[in-house]
């Protein structure tokens, strides 16, 4: 609760980014306030290198584990090179780098957010976690492209937040054919079992 005060505090006080548009590891005029060993950064981070284990075996991270930053952000680059508004940047991380950064609007959609925006925080760790492992923004791996979120899909994301019912027939294929599947029968979690 006190983590959660300390953010919205900082949104409240209308904290300005005083950090350079290539680099969001720049000190900000507010400190940053780590928010790692939060449970909903947990389990996002978990589902990330889940799906890009299945997406992208052969990439390892560089480091042992993310650290993930709340600060305000500044503008950013987007596919080819085109400047998003700060108001428009959710999250940033440096290629290869072991530091997520999220921005106080998207720390409060990942505590106090709807379905909707669970499953858009979900995919932003997603993607940022894409940048851990060396990947740039690209339209080429669509869940690295920057600028059309409509082309971003994990099936993991969408069977956390809307369940194995809600999630996509194409979703549940990718599940099932990774042995990921769950679905819950009254109440009880299930795992599909993997037949040989």
């Amino acid at each position: 609760m006190r983590l959660l005060v300390t953010v919205l505090a900082f949104l409240a006080l209308g904290a300005t980014p005083a950090i350079a548009a290539a680099d969001v590891t720049a000190t900000a005029t507010v400190a940053a306030v780590d928010v790692t060993a939060m449970p909903v950064v947990q389990r996002d981070l978990a589902l990330a290198q889940t799906f890009w284990q299945v997406e992208q075996p052969t990439l390892a991270a560089p480091c042992p584990t993310e650290q993930v930053m709340v600060q305000p952000m500044t503008d950013g680059f987007g596919d080819n090179g085109v400047i998003v508004p700060a108001a428009d940047v959710w999250a940033g991380t440096v290629v290869g780098q072991c530091t997520i950064y999220v921005s106080p609007a998207m720390w409060v959609a990942a505590i106090l957010g709807d379905r909707g925006d669970q499953y858009s925080v979900c995919i932003a760790f997603a993607h940022e976690y894409g940048h851990t492992l060396g990947l740039a923004d690209t339209e080429t791996i669509p869940m690295m492209g920057a600028s059309d979120w409509s082309r971003r899909d994990d099936p993991l994301c969408a069977q956390l937040v809307y369940g194995w019912r809600g999630s996509s027939h194409p979703d549940h294929e990718w599940l099932a054919a990774n042995h990921l599947a769950r679905f819950h029968f009254r109440g009880l979690l299930i795992r599909r079992a993997h037949r040989s």
